[in-house]
């Protein structure tokens, strides 16, 4: 079987997120672009984090959930959603923010339209 790598790795890092985080996962699976993976790092929650993820789960491949058994901090955290990174692209996400649909698609977009020495894109936010 062959591995299938992701144009763009996308890390989640997560600390009881409940009230947010299935609006977050909603934005992202409905974006233009598709070719991504989903690396959700959830520091122990103790809210329904672990069961929304686990929902989502079974519903995308896409998406992959790892929970710490303790948390490890915020910095810790993020940097694991990275470590388990495999696309060639790599972008943080929070669990309380909204993204328009069109975002991975415009991304890539710059990325192909600028200079190889071009290393980071990062979008307008409110």
């Amino acid at each position: 079987m062959q591995r299938v790598i992701p144009k763009i790795s996308i890390g989640l890092p997560v600390y009881n997120g409940e009230r947010y985080l299935e609006n977050a996962i909603n934005r992202m699976l409905e974006q233009d672009y598709q070719d991504f993976e989903l690396i959700i790092s959830d520091n122990a929650s103790t809210d329904k984090t672990q069961e929304i993820c686990l929902e989502f789960c079974q519903k995308d491949s896409r998406i992959r959930y790892f929970r710490n058994e303790k948390n490890i901090g915020l910095s810790r955290n993020h940097n694991r959603t990275f470590e388990m990174a495999r696309g060639e692209y790599f972008k943080w996400i929070s669990h309380d923010d909204d993204y328009p649909k069109s975002m991975l698609k415009r991304f890539i977009e710059t990325f192909q339209e600028q200079p190889k020495s071009v290393c980071l894109v990062y979008s307008y936010c409110e």
